[in-house]
C-alpha cells in the first residue's frame, strides 16, 4: 500500500500535468515508457541447500514528468513493477516506485520551499545491499518525504546565509523496521572567498520521533570546496554531532565528508572518504566510516573502471564493529552503433567480529543491449553471486538469475 505522502505527489502530479498541458508558457516534458521482461531466478530466497527456484515476468510502466515555470520546478519520475511468479514461490507482487522532487518559490529570491517523496525497495541491512542480488530478500518497500521552506538572505555578494526547518517522515512496509518523522531546524552560512573557493558553515537541530524512541541530535560543520584545476576539485566537511536517546545512551563524535576528483590526461582518479552516524531500517544506529579510492579511462569505444573500498559499521549500543572490504571494476564497450556491452564483477569480504567470521561473496553481471528500433531497446542480462561463510549459514548460498527484458519509449 503507498504510504499518504506518496499519494498526495501523485495527484499533484496529475493537476501539475493537467495545468501544464494548458499552459503554453511552461516548460513541460511528459515521456511515457513500458518495460517487459522474463526472469529466471535459481534461488529466490539465498537458501543454501533448499533453493528454490521461478520465473518471474515483470511489467514495468514508467512516466517521468519535468515542468518548470518560473516559480515552479518540478521532477517527477513514476512505476509501478509488477512481478508474476510462474511456480508459485511468492505471491503476485506490485513493487511500486517514485522519485518526486519540487521547489516553489513563494517570494522571489528570498522564500522558497523544497518537496520531495521517496518510495523505492531498500535493503534491511547496512553492511549487504540485498536489492542488488535478489528481487525481495532481506529488504523492505520504503518511503521518505521531506517539507522543506527556508530563506535566503544576501548581506553582501559574496555572503549567503540559508535558514530553514524540515519535515521529514520516513515509512516502511516491513512491520518490524522502525517509521519515524524529524523536524530539523538549521542556519547556514557560506562565503565566496574566490570564483574557485567556497566556504561553508553551519548548525542543525534535530528532533525525531521513531516507533522506539525520540532524539535530539546537535550538528555543527564546517566545509570548504576547491576547484584547482580545470575538471578538478578537492572538497572537504568537517564537523561533529550529538546523539541524545530519551531515557537511553548518548553519542559524540566527530564527522567528516571528503573527497578529491583530478583528471589526468589518461585518466581521472576520485578519493572518498566519510564518517556519519546511520540507523539502518531495524533501528540499530551505528558509526559508519567509508574509504574509496577509484580510477576511470575514457576510450573510444569503452569506459573501463575500477574502485576499492572499506567500510566499517560500529554498533553503537552494543559495540559489535563489522568491516566491508573490497573491490569492483566495471567495463562499458560500444559493440556497434546500437549495441553496447557491459561487465561488472565485484569481490568483497565482510568481516562479523560478533560471530568472529568473515564472508566472502562474488558478484559478476553482464549485460547486452541493442537498440531495435530508435525508442525499443533490447536487453539481456546474467548475474551469478557466490557468497561463502563457515559460521553464518545466512550467508551461505550462490545465486543465479538470467534476464531477457524490452523496453518501449513513447
Amino acid at each position: 500500500m503507498l504510504s499518504l505522502s506518496s499519494l498526495t505527489l501523485f495527484f499533484l502530479a496529475l493537476s501539475l500535468t493537467t495545468t501544464a498541458l494548458i499552459a503554453d508558457a511552461a516548460d513541460f516534458e511528459l515521456t511515457p515508457s513500458l518495460s517487459l521482461s522474463e526472469e529466471y531466478d535459481d534461488n529466490i530466497f539465498l537458501s543454501k541447500s533448499d533453493k528454490e527456484d521461478d520465473f518471474i515476468t515483470r511489467v514495468v510502466p514508467e512516466i517521468v514528468m519535468k515542468y518548470r515555470t518560473t516559480f515552479w520546478d518540478w521532477a517527477i519520475k513514476g512505476a509501478a513493477d509488477y512481478r508474476y511468479y510462474a511456480r508459485r514461490t511468492q505471491s503476485d507482487k506490485i513493487a511500486p516506485f517514485l522519485d518526486a522532487k519540487g521547489k516553489i518559490e513563494l517570494l522571489k529570491e528570498r522564500l522558497f520551499l523544497d518537496l520531495s517523496d521517496s518510495y523505492q525497495r531498500t535493503s534491511l541491512s547496512l553492511a549487504t545491499d540485498f536489492t542488488q542480488v535478489s528481487l525481495s530478500q532481506d529488504q523492505s518497500d520504503r518511503n521518505v518525504f521531506n517539507a522543506s521552506p527556508y530563506v535566503l538572505l544576501r548581506p553582501s555578494s559574496l555572503i549567503t546565509i540559508k535558514t530553514g526547518y524540515t519535515y521529514a517522515n520516513i515509512w516502511y512496509k516491513d512491520p518490524e523496521a522502525v517509521n519515524k518523522t524529524g523536524h530539523t531546524g538549521y542556519v547556514e552560512a557560506t562565503y565566496e572567498l574566490s570564483p574557485k573557493v567556497v566556504l561553508t558553515a553551519g548548525y542543525r537541530y534535530t528532533y525525531e520521533d521513531s516507533d522506539l524512541n525520540t532524539l535530539n541530535k546537535h550538528d555543527v560543520y564546517a566545509s570548504s570546496r576547491y576547484e584547482y584545476a580545470e575538471g578538478s576539485f578537492a572538497e572537504a566537511k568537517v564537523g561533529n554531532s550529538w546523539l541524545d536517546y530519551n531515557g537511553g545512551n548518548s553519542f559524540s563524535k566527530p564527522t567528516w565528508n571528503a573527497a578529491l576528483h583530478h583528471t589526468f590526461p589518461l585518466l581521472t582518479l576520485d578519493l572518498a572518504t566519510s564518517q556519519d552516524y546511520q540507523e539502518d531500517p531495524m533501528g540499530s544506529l551505528s558509526l559508519t566510516t567509508n574509504y574509496s579510492v577509484g580510477i576511470r579511462k575514457e576510450l573510444k569505444r569503452a569506459r573501463i573502471g575500477l574502485i576499492g573500498f572499506l567500510r566499517e559499521y560500529d554498533e553503537q549500543d552494543t559495540g559489535v564493529k563489522t568491516k566491508n572490504y573490497g573491490a569492483t571494476a566495471d567495463l562499458s564497450y560500444e559493440i556497434a552503433t546500437k549495441t553496447n556491452g557491459k561487465c561488472w564483477f565485484t569481490v568483497e569480504r565482510l568481516k562479523d567480529e560478533e560471530e568472529d567470521d568473515t564472508t566472502r561473496r562474488y558478484t559478476l553481471k553482464l549485460q547486452l543491449e541493442h537498440a531495435i528500433y530508435k525508442n525499443v531497446l533490447l536487453t539481456l542480462m546474467y548475474q551469478r553471486t557466490d557468497s561463502r561463510s563457515s559460521e553464518i549459514e545466512a550467508n551461505e548460498y550462490t545465486a543465479n538469475r538470467v534476464m531477457a527484458g524490452l523496453r518501449i519509449d513513447f
